[in-house]
C-alpha cells in the first residue's frame, strides 16, 4: 500500500498510523466474512437438508438397506399352528409348511430335516402361540441342536408372530443363560448377581444328602463355572424366533435389483422392524446399536430413539416412493397415448409368468426356478393377431407373484408395483398346473388378492403353465376342460406353447372395445391427430367424408371413448 510520505510533519505520522489501522482493520473483516461464507457453503454442501436430498436425488442408506431382520446360514426349525382353515381360504396346513420350507431355503436358511413341529389348536396363545406342550419340545428341538454344536439356531413360524409374541418366544426357548447371551453392558448388576450366587448356594446345600458347607458349596458351583467357561470357549448358542413375514422380505431384499424395489423393500423392513425394537435379545450384535444399558429409563429412551429413526426413514421412504409412482403414472399415461392396450401377467409365486412374458414378446430367456425371482415389473411390446381379428399389438408386464398369507407390509411397501396391475384392460391369471394338490387352491388366493386390490370385475383369462409336467392323462383331462371354456388355455411356456394365447387376448381385447359414432369437422385442429389414434388405438368400422365433416363409427378403448364425447354424431 502506499506510504504518506510526509517527513518532519508530527501530523504525517499520526495521519500514517490511523491509515494503517484503517486498512488493517478492513482487510480483517473482509477475510473474516469470506471464511465465513466458505465455512457455511462448504457445510450446506456436505449436509444437505432431508428435502434438497430428496430433490437433488442422493443415495444414502435408505436405497440398500444394510441390516437385515435375521442372519442367514442359521439351522432353522419349522413350526406350524393348524387353527382348522376353511378349505377355501388358501393352501392347506401341510401345503403351507412345504411352501414355508421352499421360502426358508430361499432366505438363505439351512433347514432341518425333521419333521416340522405341528400343533392342532383351536385359537393361538396369545402369549407364545403355541400351547404349553408345544413350547416343549421346540424347547427341546433347540436344546439337541444346541448339543450338536450348532451355535446359530432359529424358528421359524408359518404365521406372522405379534412383537409380543416373538419377544416371549425368544427367551423361553433360549438354552443359555440370559447372563451368558447378552453383552456386558446390560448384564445385570453386581448386587442382584450376588444375590443370585447366594441363592444357589444355598439350593446346592439343599441338595446334598450328606451336609455341606458354605465354602464347600461356593467350591462346587466355582469348579462348575470354570467347566462350563472351559467347555463353552465360544459364544453360547443363540435361538432367533422368525415369522413367516420376515421369511418373505429377507427373499424380497435378496431380489430386488432396481432402485424401486430397493425402495419398496426398505419401506417394507421399516414397518415390520418398528413395532420389533422392544425386548430385542441380540439389537446390539446384528444391528450395530447401542447397548439398551442396565437402567430402565436408559432402556426406554434408546428404544424410542432407534423407534423415531426408523419411523423417519419410512416417512423418506414413502416420500421417493411417491415420486417414482409419480414418473410411473406419467410413463403409463404416455403408453396409453401411443394406443397400445396394455395386459397384466398375475399369479401365485413361481408360476411361469416370466417365462410367459417371453414366449409372448418374442424373448429367448425364461423365468427362474425359484421363488419371487420377478419384483419390479417389466413391460414389452408383443404381437398379438391380424387387426381384422383385434388389436395387434399389446403391451404385456410382468408383475410380482402373490403368495399365502401375504405380508400387510408388503402390500403397502409395493402399492406403486400392484398399480400396473389396476391399470391393465385384460388381466392373465397364470396357474402352476404341475402343482396338483394345490392349483386351485394358489388360484383361490390369487383371486382373493385380486378382490382386494379392486380389479375383479377387469377381463380375465386363465391360463394353465407347465402342462408339460403333467401325466398324459392329466394334460388330456385339462384340455378336455379348457375346450369348452374360452377363458381358459392350456400350455407350457417354457417350450412356447401359449395354447392360443395370443388369438384369445385379442379377442378380448376387441370385445372390451366399445362403438361410437362422431362427426369430425375439417376445422378441428385435433382432425388428423384424432382420426390416427382411433386407426392406432381401435378399429374403424365405417368412415364417409362429407363437405364440412368425416362420419367415422369405431370400436376404440373406454378413455379414447370418453374423450371423443364431444364429437358425438347428432344421427
Amino acid at each position: 500500500w502506499t506510504h504518506v510520505h510526509c517527513l518532519n510533519c508530527a501530523s504525517s505520522k499520526m495521519l500514517r498510523v490511523a491509515v494503517t489501522l484503517w486498512l488493517g482493520t478492513a482487510a480483517h473483516a473482509f477475510v473474516f466474512s469470506v471464511g465465513r461464507t466458505n465455512r457455511a457453503l462448504t457445510a450446506s454442501q456436505i449436509e444437505p437438508s432431508v428435502e434438497q436430498r430428496d430433490q437433488r436425488g442422493y443415495a444414502d442408506d435408505d436405497d440398500d438397506e444394510s441390516d437385515a431382520i435375521f442372519g442367514t446360514g442359521a439351522t432353522t426349525l419349522l413350526a406350524g399352528v393348524d387353527v382348522g382353515r376353511a378349505p377355501d381360504v388358501g393352501l392347506s396346513f401341510e401345503s403351507s409348511l412345504r411352501e414355508l420350507r421352499d421360502l426358508a431355503t430361499g432366505a438363505g436358511l439351512r433347514v432341518v430335516n425333521a419333521p416340522p413341529l405341528r400343533r392342532r389348536l383351536r385359537q393361538p396363545d396369545p402369549a407364545t402361540f403355541v400351547d404349553a406342550d408345544g413350547l416343549d419340545l421346540l424347547h427341546d428341538a433347540v436344546r439337541d441342536l444346541a448339543e450338536d454344536g450348532e451355535k446359530e439356531i432359529a424358528v421359524l413360524f408359518d404365521d406372522e408372530l405379534s412383537p409380543e409374541q416373538q419377544k416371549t418366544l425368544e427367551r423361553r426357548l433360549q438354552v443359555a443363560s440370559l447372563d451368558d447371551l447378552l453383552p456386558r453392558e446390560r448384564r445385570v448388576d453386581k448386587k442382584k448377581k450376588a444375590m443370585e450366587r447366594q441363592a444357589a448356594t444355598h439350593a446346592l446345600r439343599l441338595e446334598r444328602d450328606a451336609p455341606l458347607s458354605s465354602a464347600a458349596a461356593r467350591a462346587a458351583l466355582n469348579a462348575a463355572d470354570r467347566r462350563r467357561r472351559r467347555d463353552a470357549a465360544a459364544e453360547p448358542p443363540r435361538v432367533r424366533v422368525l415369522d413367516r413375514t420376515a421369511v418373505v422380505l429377507e427373499i424380497f431384499a435378496r431380489r430386488a435389483t432396481t432402485r424401486e424395489g430397493r425402495l419398496q423393500v426398505a419401506l417394507a423392513r421399516a414397518l415390520y422392524r418398528t413395532p420389533r425394537l422392544r425386548g430385542d435379545l441380540f439389537r446390539k450384535v446384528d444391528d450395530g446399536g447401542e447397548s439398551f444399558g442396565t437402567n430402565k429409563q436408559e432402556r426406554r429412551r434408546t428404544m424410542e430413539g432407534d423407534q423415531k429413526r426408523l419411523r423417519d426413514r419410512a416417512a423418506r421412504l414413502r416420500r421417493k416412493i411417491e415420486a417414482l409412482r409419480r414418473h410411473r403414472d406419467l410413463q403409463r399415461r404416455r403408453r396409453a397415448r401411443n394406443g397400445a392396450p396394455t395386459v397384466a401377467l398375475v399369479g401365485y409365486t413361481n408360476a411361469g409368468k416370466t417365462s410367459v412374458l417371453e414366449a409372448l414378446t418374442g424373448g429367448a430367456g425364461r423365468g427362474d426356478d425359484r421363488p419371487f425371482a420377478t419384483l419390479d415389473p417389466r413391460t414389452r411390446r408383443a404381437d398379438l393377431s391380424d387387426e381384422a381379428v383385434g388389436p395387434s399389438k399389446a403391451l404385456v408386464t410382468d408383475t410380482v407373484g402373490f403368495v399365502s398369507k401375504l405380508p400387510a407390509q408388503v402390500v403397502a411397501a409395493f402399492r406403486a408395483t400392484l398399480e400396473e396391475v389396476e391399470a391393465a384392460d385384460v388381466l392373465v391369471h397364470v396357474v402352476d398346473a404341475s402343482r396338483r394338490g394345490d392349483a386351485r387352491a394358489r388360484a383361490r388366493v390369487v383371486d382373493r388378492e385380486l378382490e382386494a386390490l379392486g380389479v375383479g370385475e377387469t377381463p380375465r383369462l386363465l391360463f394353465y403353465n407347465k402342462v408339460d409336467l403333467l401325466e398324459p392323462a392329466e394334460a388330456a383331462r385339462l384340455r378336455e376342460l379348457a375346450s369348452s371354456r374360452p377363458d381358459v388355455l392350456v400350455g407350457a411356456a417354457a417350450t412356447g406353447d401359449l395354447g392360443g394365447l395370443r388369438e384369445a387376448l385379442a379377442e378380448c381385447l376387441d370385445e372390451s372395445l366399445l362403438d361410437v359414432a362422431v362427426t369430425l369437422p375439417y376445422s378441428d385442429n385435433a382432425y388428423g391427430a384424432t382420426i390416427e389414434e382411433v386407426r392406432r388405438r381401435g378399429r374403424v368400422l365405417s368412415q364417409e367424408h362429407g363437405d364440412d365433416a368425416t362420419e367415422l363409427r369405431a370400436a376404440v378403448p373406454r378413455d379414447l371413448a370418453g374423450r371423443l364425447r364431444g364429437y358425438k354424431s347428432a344421427s
